[in-house]
């Protein structure tokens, strides 16, 4: 293919002619539909907080954006946390660094939006991510010289849509925290970036050579595993170029395909002081986690190797990672991954599989990856699959096993099914009308599976897995059953009652201790609080006058919290034999107030909230009881819910 001249015409476009903006427009629609249902999960139902904040991590790019608007890369302690690594007696973060800089303009005159700008951004990369996929099946159709099919606009529509909700890339909505925003924006980027090396491959143009460059470079110093795709792509086809002796469009070629790898080393660089590596003995995590010293310790302070691939690829393609459970939404994760070999892995966590949760996307790549290496469309193609494939090594070779990790392994699955499709359909096209319903059918069936598993796998870890609050997963729980006693009814499920707190349970086990003085849920790992009745000794509720100077609010064995008063601003404080523990401060109230202190010994935490406001946690303090009001605070009466009514169906059944 010789390179397109000025004077002639730029191949056509996926949206040219009446039938490309059909196409278009659908597009556009199931693009809508992607974003509205992602924005309906990430908000919890609740579309109005969309720019509430997040849980830890979520400010990670805003902190990063500020610090680039003053001229460094390190970022404050307290921002980073475990997740930050000293160098040289600065903290660095690890993340790719184009979202921070698409914060900038707002990180760099206000911290008003620190937390807040997650979800905005997961939306806006979906929207990426769908519309690359719908331009990319309309390109492999024309590629593929494979007539259209009398609903191209619907197929383009369906196509992007399915792309944000019946992919693991839905999954992402879980949480606002900087490892969904990274992975949904790498894979969108890269999509993007396979969308661009073929249109410069077809065109040969300097233009589009740049554009493909340049994204290739977002992409990668986005995530540098699924990232790192579109620049791989071009690597290879300026081998291919230099093969065939067009030493000249090789070099250029080259040139594009390193300059996004140049300039991840560059920030890795100033960041680490090396190129490409990550010193993963230098994070703050390491003194408070054994299992992080002991990865390090056993694979010679990396977390990356072959040793970890087996375990990785037999989770993510097995088609049994997912179990029925007698609760809504009605399936929940299978057991963890299994360790291949003698692998010692930071974190083996959740996770479920691609034929799970992607089933007709991959059913679609197989055929999509045999066209390409049957050289029925430009090599372009073929180079971008291989590129894509390659940039999943990280992945599968890190030593965590995690569910959000199947995003990075979506573009080349969805570049496969780009080709796969038109392929399918034109094959389909000549069988009878009964075939054909069938397999409209079976792909109704295919994508609605996967939406719901998706969505459902998102809800479960937004509400009991990935930092919720204890309200957020009570009443989740409180839902749980609420739909269980209407249908099938009977004895709630995995319910005990127990004297005091047994050993943890398996993921799921609820259990009452005591008469309702506490409610719990194992996640498989420790047991999480979900109620405390007041008066039953893990929990009082007082009111009365914040009186000056320093008063007891409440006491436990060993420890007491202390109102402390000087006349503008109040601090609750937790004191103990251990060092003191301070809250925020907050105005002092005028009138009488109410207080509801917790102290539950199974966290150990004591928790002191006024209203919504939370001013106390002492956490891994002393935390014992009976809880005890201090000397002029009232106990209130209350009622914990749910604990009761699990308790009386208890008693019942």
């Amino acid at each position: 293919m010789q390179p397109v001249s000025p004077s002639e015409p730029r191949p056509p476009g996926p949206w040219d002619g009446e039938d490309g903006r059909r196409a278009r427009r659908a597009a556009w629609v199931g693009t809508a539909v992607a974003v509205a249902a992602f924005w309906l999960l990430a908000t919890g139902f609740a579309p109005w907080q969309l720019f509430a904040r997040g849980p830890f991590t979520a400010d990670f790019y805003d902190a990063q954006a500020r610090a680039l608007s003053r001229g460094h890369l390190h970022v404050p302690a307290e921002v980073a946390g475990i997740e930050g690594f000293l160098v040289d007696g600065k903290v660095q973060l690890y993340y790719g660094i184009v979202p921070a800089l698409a914060r900038l303009p707002v990180a760099a005159v206000t911290d008003a939006l620190d937390g807040r700008l997650v979800v905005v951004s997961q939306l806006l990369g979906l929207s990426v991510g769908a519309l690359a996929a719908a331009r990319l099946y309309r390109r492999a159709r024309a590629a593929l010289a494979v007539p259209a099919p009398a609903h191209e606009a619907v197929v383009c529509g369906v196509l992007a849509a399915a792309v944000g909700l019946a992919t693991p890339l839905a999954f992402l909505s879980a949480r606002a925290i900087v490892y969904h925003e990274a992975e949904l924006w790498g894979a969108a980027l890269a999509l993007l970036g396979f969308e661009r090396v073929v249109v410069w491959w077809s065109s040969r143009a300097p233009r589009d050579l740049a554009v493909a460059s340049a994204v290739a470079a977002l992409a990668v110093s986005t995530r540098g595993s699924s990232g790192t795709g579109p620049a791989l792509a071009l690597g290879l086809l300026a081998v291919l170029l230099a093969v065939r002796r067009q030493g000249r469009l090789a070099a250029l070629t080259a040139c594009a395909a390193l300059v996004p790898v140049g300039l991840y080393a560059v920030v890795n660089l100033a960041r680490f002081g090396t190129l490409f590596s990550v010193p993963f003995e230098q994070q703050l995590l390491n003194p408070f986690s054994p299992q992080r010293r002991a990865a390090l310790e056993a694979n010679d302070g990396s977390l990356f190797g072959p040793q970890f691939l087996p375990t990785a690829l037999l989770q993510y393609l097995r088609p049994d990672t997912l179990e029925l459970r007698s609760l809504l939404p009605w399936v929940q994760w299978g057991p963890r991954a299994r360790v291949v070999g003698d692998a010692v892995f930071d974190t083996v966590d959740r996770a479920a599989s691609l034929p799970v949760t992607a089933p007709l996307f991959l059913a679609l790549s197989v055929p999509g990856g045999w066209v390409a290496l049957r050289r029925r469309v430009p090599v372009a193609w073929a180079a971008c699959l291989v590129a894509g494939t390659a940039a999943t090594i990280p992945t599968l070779s890190i030593a965590f096993v995690a569910h959000r990790y199947l995003a990075d392994l979506v573009p080349p699955v969805v570049l496969a099914t780009c080709l796969g499709l038109p392929v399918v359909m034109a094959w389909f096209a000549g069988r009878g009308a009964g075939v054909r319903a069938a397999l409209v059918g079976v792909s109704v069936v295919a994508l609605a599976g996967a939406v719901y598993v998706n969505a459902s796998l998102a809800v479960l870890a937004q509400r009991l897995y990935l930092l919720p609050s204890q309200e957020r997963t009570r009443d989740f729980v409180a839902l749980q059953y609420g739909v269980h006693d209407v249908v099938p009814g009977g004895r709630p499920p995995d319910v005990t009652a127990a004297a005091t707190l047994p050993p943890v349970g398996p993921d799921g086990a609820v259990v009452v201790v005591g008469d309702c003085a506490g409610l719990y849920r194992s996640d498989g790992e420790t047991w999480r609080a979900l109620e405390h009745e007041p008066g039953r000794g893990m929990r009082v509720v007082v009111e009365g006058e914040v009186r000056g100077g320093t008063t007891v609010l409440a006491s436990g064995d060993g420890w007491v919290v202390e109102l402390l008063n000087d006349g503008t601003r109040v601090v609750a404080r937790h004191r103990s034999a251990e060092p003191a523990v301070r809250g925020s401060a907050f105005a002092s109230p005028p009138g009488r107030v109410v207080f509801d202190v917790v102290a539950d010994p199974a966290l150990p935490m004591v928790t002191v909230r006024r209203g919504d406001e939370v001013v106390l946690e002492a956490f891994l303090r002393p935390a014992g009881g009976p809880v005890v009001a201090g000397d002029g605070w009232v106990p209130q009466p209350g009622r914990a819910a749910l604990c009761r009514d699990l308790q009386e169906r208890l008693s019942a059944g």
